[in-house]
């Protein structure tokens, strides 16, 4: 029990993490409709809301007042079979055939209005810079382990909100300016399972190898799976602030062609969060009696001399009694989160009579989710390897008129970030992506209408081994073949375009 307390604290800092565990993969830059339309190949342009978000100096570049709003319908669902668990063999309870995670539907908005006077301009904006979810039923616990364990054993919940303050100023007739703030509130839930060692196993104690015929039970198949590991079910709910800030410019060398450079930087997330996590013995009844029978009688004189602790008891006799067993009720636990900063330069060209040329190339430092060190307020630390890579993306777009219809078209790739050695099911960043999108601009007065689609291909991915945690209590990643389907919609409607 007293391991089983430190695989709860490991859990809390993986549930902590998956704040922004969307990575390259579906990190929401569904900000402005027509930037997202041109695939975020929008640096060299930026002209209009949500240059807050792409590159403040094209704030600069509005005319009197100009606001929007968008709505961003996003479809993702990830398949996952879990791979054996090497020479221990598959913990049974994990699925044999590929399982879909729950078929979800995101709506995320987004919005801003700017305002430009002489050389000066200034806006505020609201967006979802991460976030998303997604729920599964990997493990098969009715009937085969445990009946009471919750149906959804990996579910999360998690939104990052950037309020966004921008200024820019025209410095020059060819050349702007322009920074801003990042006031950030995110909100998170996550659940998702520990695995305990069965003691019985390899028994941690010599006082208890001298009584526990492990051959005995592993003869009658005690010790085989479902049996190898105990449950730990953990769920936190917790929320916390941040800030950051980012800045850019935008030069145009000549009249047909802008060059775009901005940066986005956030400091590190402070999040506070309450972590409730329970134990889940396996029943096996024979096994129960065998215990209650032979080794419980021995084990009540031990904790009777202080001969072992109370968990250590618990953790014996209550091995394969099918009974749950509270580590944590409303524990309190924190954690100090790096989000990663972004750098990207984009081209603009429009030398080709009423038609829009954009390509953009981006960096963004995943590498600062190395180690990430978890405090709960019951003393204990704990520290979650991610070692994920830092991405390049890169992309190219089409606009063109219509007459007073605008059309559009753009492509982006990029690698994904996390390693085999950190995959888990909670984060679809499975692969490289390619992703097409296709939209319209429809103008209604001095309004616009936007409307485009995206289709995302990613190949899949297979994490061929489990790499076990280096306190050696639990699993770092989950092994298996990943696949990802992704589908996104936005709308969004500009005024003063």
């Amino acid at each position: 029990m007293r391991r089983t307390a430190r695989i709860a604290g490991m859990v809390l800092a993986l549930a902590l993490v998956p704040v922004l565990a969307w990575a390259s993969g579906v990190a929401l830059t569904g900000i402005g409709s027509r930037a997202t339309a041109l695939g975020g190949n929008y640096r060299a342009i930026a002209a209009d809301w949500s240059a807050a978000y792409w590159n403040p100096a094209g704030l600069a570049q509005i005319q009197g007042l100009q606001a929007g709003f968008d709505l961003e319908v996003i479809k993702v669902r990830g398949y996952l079979t879990p791979a054996a668990w090497g020479n221990l063999g598959r913990f049974s309870v994990f699925v044999d055939s590929e399982v879909a995670s729950k078929n979800r539907t995101f709506l995320v908005p987004a919005g801003g209005v700017g305002i430009r006077s002489g050389r000066f301009a200034f806006g505020l904006s609201v967006f979802a810079p991460f976030g998303l979810g997604a729920t599964w039923d990997l493990l098969e616990t009715q009937g085969k382990f445990e009946s009471s364990y919750p149906k959804y054993d990996y579910d999360d919940d998690l939104k990052v909100i950037d309020i966004h303050p921008t200024a820019a100023v025209q410095l020059r007739d060819n050349f702007s300016i322009g920074a801003g703030l990042s006031i950030v509130y995110s909100s998170i839930m996550i659940q998702k399972p520990g695995f305990v060692p069965n003691p019985y196993l390899n028994p941690p104690d010599p006082s208890l190898r001298a009584f526990v015929n492990v051959a005995k039970f592993a003869e009658k198949g005690f010790l085989q799976s479902p049996y190898t590991h105990f449950l730990v079910n953990t769920k936190l709910d917790g929320d916390g602030w941040g800030w950051g800030a980012n800045a850019g410019a935008i030069w145009k060398p000549f009249p047909t062609l802008s060059i775009g450079l901005a940066g986005q930087w956030y400091h590190d997330l402070s999040l506070d969060g309450k972590i409730n996590a329970a134990l889940y013995f396996p029943y096996n009844q024979q096994a129960h009696q065998t215990i209650t029978a032979l080794i419980k009688p021995t084990m009540d004189q031990m904790l009777q001399r202080g001969q072992i602790t109370q968990e250590q008891y618990l953790g014996v006799v209550k091995a394969y009694s099918g009974e749950r067993v509270s580590v944590y009720e409303g524990e309190k636990g924190s954690a100090t989160v790096p989000l990663p900063a972004t750098v990207g330069i984009g081209f603009a060209y429009t030398g080709i009579e009423n038609t829009t040329l954009v390509a953009d190339v981006s960096w963004t430092q995943w590498s600062s989710w190395d180690v990430i060190r978890i405090e709960m307020d019951n003393g204990q630390v704990s520290e979650l390897r991610e070692q994920w890579k830092n991405t390049v993306r890169i992309g190219a777009g089409i606009e063109r008129n219509f007459g007073p219809v605008v059309g559009r078209l753009a492509w982006y790739t990029e690698p994904e970030a996390p390693p085999a050695a950190t995959m888990t099911p909670t984060i679809p960043d499975i692969n490289r992506r390619h992703v097409v999108i296709a939209g319209v601009g429809i103008p209604f007065g001095s309004l616009r209408l936007n409307i485009h689609a995206e289709k995302f291909f990613t190949p899949n991915r297979t994490v061929k081994e489990w790499l076990l945690s280096p306190d050696q209590t639990d699993y770092d990643n989950v092994a298996g073949k990943y696949r990802l389907t992704t589908f996104t919609v936005m709308v969004g409607l500009d005024y003063g375009l």
